[in-house]
């Protein structure tokens, strides 16, 4: 929120570092005390954080435990899903919103964060937000020699390179110069063969599953005596 400061007026400091708060409370009171500005200074300032006041979030939808929390004030939007449970099996994880006085102003893509480790997709959560966990849009199995396989969710337009990247690529026994891709076409199932070139080209459709075997198990150079 704001700091009041007599004869200064208010200071906006919510969602700023401790840092960027100080800095600003100088500005404010260098208006009246000029001798902050001298080199060097003859008035100084000191600012220290007390006791950071709760905020209750509300986190809805596909989650283990939805409700409301009560969450320190430094909370964020992982702390919230933290104590929800997460997504549930119908759940995304792809596009976790945060709902502010009725609007989105965050969209997270927790992926970013479990396989590129980007911890900048987390945000800071304000009293009353609301953490909407919608359900999945597009599902993908991935099985064979990958280095992970399961279910995985696919973001809009993503391909089959961008999967593969999620599976943490091919294991060394992996076959990698094809990739069976099982795919419903509306009435039935086909079996497509993929080659390397056309990975970054086929995009991920919901339903898909993918499957790479392993190479031959002999040796095309070995004598026996």
């Amino acid at each position: 929120g704001e700091v009041r400061i007599p004869n200064a007026g208010p200071v906006g400091v919510g969602g700023r570092s401790l840092a960027d708060a100080r800095q600003l409370i100088k500005e404010k009171l260098a208006l009246i005390y000029r001798d902050l500005l001298d080199t060097p200074p003859r008035t100084f300032v000191n600012i220290h954080l007390g006791n950071i006041q709760p905020i209750t979030v509300s986190v809805v939808g596909e989650v283990f435990v939805p409700g409301t929390f009560n969450l320190p004030g430094t909370a964020t939007a992982f702390n919230a899903l933290f104590l929800s449970g997460g997504p549930n099996i119908k759940g995304s994880f792809r596009d976790i919103r945060v709902i502010r006085d009725g609007e989105v102003v965050h969209r997270l893509d927790v992926y970013d964060y479990l396989i590129n480790g980007k911890g900048s997709v987390d945000v800071a959560l304000n009293n009353g937000d609301v953490l909407m966990v919608p359900t999945y849009q597009s599902r993908v199995r991935v099985g064979g020699a990958f280095i992970r396989n399961g279910i995985f969710e696919a973001g809009e337009g993503e391909t089959l390179e961008k999967l593969i990247e999620y599976a943490g690529g091919f294991d060394e026994k992996a076959y990698r110069n094809r990739i069976e891709l099982h795919r419903n076409t509306g009435r039935e199932r086909a079996v497509l063969d993929v080659s390397p070139d056309e990975f970054s080209e086929i995009k991920i459709q919901s339903g898909d599953s993918i499957f790479v075997g392993e190479i031959l198990d002999r040796f095309t150079n070995r004598i026996t005596i």
